[in-house]
């Protein structure tokens, strides 16, 4: 019948019961029905038989083929459900983040609980394994410190120590060539030292006159020889009295520094001897089982985000919404025009069809109706069954009437009417509701209207008798 008809399934987003969960749905020649068999008096519904997804109104408005109406529905309702898939995905991270905050809020617990386990631990000197373990790092550090301190000072002392050695072998080399040549000046050889011959007078001689050695025979310088005490100069006395004075200073700073690295290795090997005692005691076991706890729960904390990052909302869901609104603006303002028509047309045919002091009718484009009578205005769902029925008769033939004036109408065309003279009608009534109907032939030439009724008086002289299928005798009609 869709196809027959020329019409599009009319989708829509339709929430779950009690969820705000949805999914789109597409209502097709059902929900049109409603629109071309005219509900019965007692449905408040002016089309239709169901108000769920506001199918009434998207008949409505389908029906009066505002432009483009059929493109907002449909962006309406994807926006819909890209929004709702934007919305799910936010939420699902706000709950991973508060689950991931509320475990990493017990892991925290539990890791704190853990260090304050690790540090009262005691050990065999009433102090804990971490205590004594700072304390061996910070000795070994000082003695590395001495050490370095000893061997420096040393080398100091061995270069001050050799410096002495030095001027004091200068200084005895410079005695010793001083008496030498005292003594060896102040002999008279009178034999060859090498082959004890004895000189020749002229050689002792020739020294004595000539100053010639008898000896070696070259002359040499004729002095008084000094035969006193040959002590040390004073300039080497006072280098040799510094150097002494230097090397018994650095000898000191050594033998400070040597006493200090010795206290020192004597503290590291004490706290040594300390921690392989904490290490063999009960608490070892206990503290490698609570460092791989530390260890596990710092694992898990690394391994867990500390929140998430809601997402932004898409470039698509945003393009669609401003397509939306611009959507609904054009369709509200040729809504608008358009309704003021349907108002006037519904209104000339509500008096037509015998409806007592109707002022004015207000169609909304939500499917509703309010209806003002003898200054009174009530809602469509308030006035009588019979007014109703007019009222929706007189709905569709306006929606014909000014879809064919402005050429774009898109009711089908058919109508199917079921004994409207069981609805508070007259004959009289129900006999000018079908002549009004059948003079639309001529205006609307594609129009079919189909009635079931049971009262022939109310047909039969008022509608052509080629267009009347009736039985009287009681029989069935086909």
């Amino acid at each position: 019948m869709l196809s027959l008809l020329s019409l599009e399934p009319i989708t829509n987003f339709q929430r779950r019961k009690d969820s705000d969960q949805g999914d789109t749905r597409d209502n097709t020649w059902p929900a049109y029905f409603g629109g071309i068999y005219l509900p019965p008096a007692g449905s408040e519904i002016l089309f239709g038989d169901v108000v769920f997804a506001a199918l009434p109104a998207r008949i409505l408005q389908l029906f009066c083929n505002v432009p483009l109406m059929s493109t907002q529905i449909r962006l309406a309702t994807l926006e819909k459900v890209i929004r709702q898939g934007e919305l799910n995905q936010n939420r699902r991270i706000a709950e991973d983040a508060a689950a991931r905050f509320q475990t990493r809020r017990d892991l925290v617990v539990e890791l704190e609980a853990v260090n304050a386990r690790l540090a009262a631990l005691p050990t065999a000197t009433g102090r804990s394994y971490e205590t004594i373990a700072a304390e061996l790092r910070r000795a070994e550090r000082a003695l590395d410190t001495a050490s370095a301190d000893a061997r420096a000072t040393g080398a100091t002392f061995n270069d001050a120590r050799s410096a002495r050695q030095a001027e004091e072998q200068r200084t005895n080399s410079h005695r010793e060539t001083v008496l030498a040549e005292i003594l060896f000046q102040g002999l008279s050889p009178k034999h060859c030292p090498r082959c004890e011959q004895e000189f020749e007078t002229q050689r002792v001689t020739r020294e004595e006159d000539l100053h010639e050695c008898s000896v070696c025979t070259k002359p040499f310088l004729v002095g008084e020889v000094d035969t006193g005490d040959v002590g040390e100069p004073e300039v080497f006395g006072d280098a040799l009295a510094a150097l002494k004075e230097a090397e018994e200073a650095a000898g000191l700073s050594a033998e400070a520094a040597r006493t200090a690295a010795d206290d020192a290795s004597a503290v590291v090997q004490d706290l040594a001897r300390a921690l392989a005692a904490a290490s063999r005691a009960d608490e070892f076991t206990d503290r490698m089982r609570l460092q791989l706890e530390q260890a596990r729960l710092l694992g898990r904390l690394e391994g867990i985000p500390e929140g998430g990052v809601e997402q932004e909302p898409s470039e698509s869901l945003r393009v669609i919404e401003a397509a939306t609104k611009i959507l609904t603006e054009i369709t509200g303002a040729a809504a608008h025009e358009m309704f003021e028509d349907l108002n006037t047309e519904i209104l000339t045919l509500g008096r037509k069809f015998s409806i007592e002091n109707l002022e004015k009718v207000e169609l909304s484009r939500q499917g509703g109706m309010q209806v003002t009578t003898a200054g009174a205005e009530v809602p469509f769902s308030r006035v009588t069954g019979g007014e109703r029925l007019r009222l929706r008769v007189a709905v569709i033939v306006a929606l014909l009437r000014v879809g064919a004036r402005s050429g774009v109408g898109s009711h089908p065309g058919l109508i199917l009417l079921d004994s409207p003279g069981s609805d508070e009608l007259t004959v009289h009534d129900e006999a000018t509701l079908l002549k009004e109907l059948d003079s639309l032939k001529e205006e609307l030439p594609g129009l079919q209207v189909v009635i079931a009724s049971a009262e022939p008086a109310a047909v039969e002289g008022h509608l052509p008798p080629d267009h009347i299928y009736s039985n009287l005798e009681g029989g069935p009609l086909w």
